[in-house]
């Protein structure tokens, strides 16, 4: 019993040492990511409602797994450009058609893959940033956990959102953007392939730009500041890295498909409005940044004394520009809350791993704030699942939205065009078959705006038969689709006079105009 009794606590110790900081992160993304992953992987994850533009991005894939080097607009019957045409997408499109996958488990794949690279990023540049083998540990949680309110949206980086959007341009843009930090600093410290860290970094940036501009515009900012104040780096090599990002922006205004710059340029639909729009407003920038106020700490190196401009100049920045639009009352204010948020994570991440408190702090207090912080993650991710929870009850109560986008797929003829309504018009387009308008704005596509209004106006109330048959006639249009949701009785009424209906699940319908009504 002696014996057991020595031997028992050494044996502890080594299995605490023998679960080094590589192994554990293995564990912590299993735990974060493994059945996310298994849905993406297994089940059609994050498309059952009808009004999240997962379907569009559908439409995509299922344009670019036709025709990959010549597609045509994936959601509009026009000639017009489609900014999402991006490196990834036509890859995945080619290695869809290569092996036969339909589009939206292709997309699945796709969030998927973006789980697995996001954790691969996270600790290639946390290794490399913070010089210390459990910070991608500490990094990852703080990325996904440390957030006043688990809300996923396109554009933010938490567990909510990769939940369901981890294939969205707006993801992989991070992804990539992460791997560039990794790049730039690995080129900062080391003289190791370093004429192919440049080429690479060039050609990763034009990518970047290609893919999601505002994102890009987000990540670019980090990784041009990692360069600009590193604080070992020669100027003459940070010079030629600030060029080749210079560089590869450059190269992406000579990308086949869409030209960055026109979506950059372009101007917005006046008439559209986000659907987070909240996010515009200060209380809403309190209220999901909150944990990262404690970054400030990490924001000046304790050792040193020196200020950590890499990451608290980007902070100022998207900061100020954040109150300058929201002064201004622009929409697209909406879109820096993340950005701010990014960077005070990094410095939250430098608080934490420069901090002495937690092994300092006797062995029952660990025990406490570990615990905590277990309860609080797993809070986190239980908030974060619920709208996935609210997917499933809604498949058992009114049936699939896959299978039902399926038959209105067979059913509609090629080369249809139809008006459809905002609760329906997602899916429908997915299918392959275009409709007049989709209720959102596209820089590329200039007749956007008066196809939107032309929409409005035929699914309005007040217009006349007569008025809907000359938007017919003028837009080619060829039927109808519309949802419960957005469609009173009488208009219903009034739509089937133009031509026989056919349901579909959720008592979505779609109309066949008749020619005879028409002319």
């Amino acid at each position: 019993m002696e014996n057991a009794n020595t031997i028992a606590p050494g044996r502890l110790n080594m299995s605490l040492k023998s679960l080094s900081s590589s192994r554990a992160y293995l564990l912590l993304c299993l735990a974060y990511f493994a059945v996310m992953i298994g849905y993406y992987l297994f089940d059609p994850f994050g498309f059952e409602h009808p009004g999240r533009d997962t379907w569009h991005h559908l439409a995509v894939l299922r344009e670019l797994m036709a025709s990959p080097f010549d597609p045509s607009n994936p959601h509009l019957p026009t000639d017009e450009p489609s900014r999402y045409y991006t490196p990834l997408n036509i890859l995945a499109a080619m290695v869809g058609q290569m092996f036969g996958i339909v589009p939206w488990a292709l997309f699945s794949f796709m969030g998927a893959a973006m789980c697995v690279a996001f954790c691969a990023v996270t600790w290639l540049f946390a290794r490399r940033y913070y010089k210390s083998d459990w910070a991608p540990a500490i990094l990852l949680t703080i990325l996904l956990f440390a957030w006043g309110a688990q809300r996923g949206h396109a554009g933010f980086h938490n567990f909510a959102t990769f939940i369901s959007s981890g294939g969205y341009p707006a993801t992989q843009a991070l992804v990539l953007g992460m791997l560039s930090w990794f790049l730039c600093l690995f080129a900062l410290e080391e003289d190791r392939f370093y004429r192919l860290n440049l080429a690479l970094l060039a050609v990763l940036t034009a990518t970047i730009v290609i893919t999601h501009q505002f994102s890009a515009f987000i990540m670019l900012a980090g990784t041009g500041s990692f360069i600009l104040f590193h604080k070992a780096a020669a100027m003459d090599r940070k010079m030629t890295l600030l060029a080749a990002l210079f560089v590869g922006g450059l190269l992406s205004l000579i990308w086949p498909y869409f030209n960055p710059l026109d979506v950059v340029l372009s101007a917005s639909d006046p008439r559209w409005e986000s659907d987070a729009k909240e996010m515009t407003t200060i209380s809403y920038l309190i209220l999901m940044a909150a944990p990262t106020i404690l970054g400030i700490l990490g924001f000046r190196d304790a050792k040193t004394g020196r200020v950590r401009w890499d990451i608290l100049a980007p902070v100022l920045f998207f900061t100020s520009a954040y109150f300058l639009l929201v002064a201004l009352d622009m929409s697209i204010a909406h879109r820096f809350p993340p950005a701010i948020i990014l960077y005070l994570q990094l410095a939250l991440a430098w608080a934490t791993v420069s901090s002495s408190f937690f092994k300092k702090t006797s062995p029952a207090m660990r025990g406490i704030l570990t615990t905590a912080g277990i309860i609080f993650i797993g809070f986190s991710m239980y908030i974060a699942s619920m709208p996935r929870q609210m997917e499933f009850v809604t498949r058992a109560s009114h049936g699939r939205m896959i299978p039902s986008v399926d038959e209105m797929q067979a059913h509609l003829p090629i080369g249809s065009v139809s008006f459809a309504t905002k609760n329906i018009v997602y899916p429908l387009q997915s299918t392959g078959h275009r409709v007049v308008s989709i209720p959102r704005p596209e820089p590329v596509a200039p007749s956007l705006f008066e196809r939107q209004a032309a929409t409005d106006k035929f699914f309005d109330a007040d217009t006349s038969q007569a008025e809907r048959r000359a938007l017919i006639r003028k837009w080619k249009a060829t039927h109808i689709a519309f949802a419960p949701p957005d469609m009173t009785r009488a208009i219903a009424k009034e739509l089937r006079k133009f031509g026989p209906s056919r349901k579909f699940t959720r008592n979505t319908e779609i109309i066949t105009i008749q020619t005879m009504e028409v002319e």
